[in-house]
């Protein structure tokens, strides 16, 4: 049974800094910068003193960015590997974080999402073919494409979580 979800919030720039740990300047970075494909979806005022204002799906899109910069991915690599995640998706992990339904293990491993590179090409994966693709790459190690897989609920339990604590502590900053 689904959650109904709660009217939307809406993020600014030094407020998904704090969430995430991270720089103000990261933040405006992957807005600004036109490679990693993550603008605002709001922009209030023009000039000096303007506010970006963020949705859910941006915050969760930013994360993601952010864990793939952290280990040395270009703008380039990071803008193709968002563009790989469909909003849907993303809305559906942040909102329920912990499944109503009880699981098997090996039903809650396939329904896992990773983030996959593979030879440069990024695509979205379930569980049980990364499982798939590990196996391939370990029995061919000649094999000269490298492999990156990043568990997106991984990412996405720690947005959860800062959130969660943010919210403990008496919220985040207004600023």
């Amino acid at each position: 049974m689904r959650r109904k979800r709660p009217p939307e919030k809406l993020y600014g720039t030094k407020q998904i800094a704090e969430l995430l740990k991270i720089p103000d300047w990261r933040v405006k970075n992957f807005s600004e910068g036109g490679t990693y494909g993550l603008p605002p979806s709001q922009t209030v005022g023009t000039g000096r003193g303007s506010r970006r204002l963020y949705r859910e799906h941006d915050v969760c899109r930013i994360a993601i960015a952010n864990a793939l910069v952290t280990v040395g991915f270009s703008p380039e690599a990071v803008g193709r590997a968002i563009r790989e995640i469909p909003e849907s998706m993303l809305i559906e992990l942040f909102l329920d974080p912990v499944a109503d339904d009880v699981l098997s293990e090996a039903e809650l491993e396939e329904s896992k999402h990773f983030l996959v590179c593979s030879a440069g090409e990024w695509r979205l994966k379930k569980g049980g073919h990364v499982k798939d693709l590990v196996e391939e790459q370990m029995q061919n190690p000649e094999v000269k494409e490298g492999l990156f897989i990043l568990n997106l609920a991984s990412v996405l339990f720690g947005l959860v979580d800062s959130l969660r604590e943010s919210l403990t502590k008496g919220g985040l900053t207004n600023r």
